[in-house]
């Protein structure tokens, strides 16, 4: 396996997915998407959710993390389709699996689990896309 290769990443793709990630996590979590049946499941009400702007400040950082870390490792992969590809893999071999595992432990709901990890995929594979098709 070659090095990963820092100097070469593009740091706008990098950007527009991490900020894409915010505006699907909004959008996900909306009252017009999941927002409701997701509240349900956690047993919380509107009134109850008062997140701290942190909560959004470290939320954006993790997916810069995440975002430059999946650049990495799309390195040398071309187009967006098969960047949404690998995106797809990581998620469901990796991160849904790992997600679902604490989920289980905690014994959250299956109607959670379905939510939080369709959206894990969702972003994954927006990350694959933008990654794999703008380098």
């Amino acid at each position: 396996m070659t090095h990963f290769d820092f100097a070469e990443l593009n740091i706008w793709a990098i950007v527009v997915a991490s900020v894409l990630n915010m505006v699907i996590g909004f959008l996900w979590y909306s009252m017009a998407l999941f927002g409701k049946p997701w509240m349900n499941a956690l047993g919380f009400k509107v009134e109850d959710l008062n997140p701290s702007p942190w909560i959004y400040v470290f939320a954006f950082l993790l997916g810069v993390v995440i975002a430059t870390f999946m650049a990495l490792f799309l390195q040398g992969v071309e187009g967006a389709l098969a960047g949404m590809t690998y995106g797809g893999v990581l998620a469901l071999v990796f991160v849904i699996p790992t997600m679902i595992t604490h989920h289980l432990y905690e014994q959250r709901k299956g109607k959670l689990m379905l939510i939080v990890a369709g959206h894990e995929l969702v972003v994954f594979l927006a990350f694959g896309a933008i990654l794999g098709g703008w380098q």
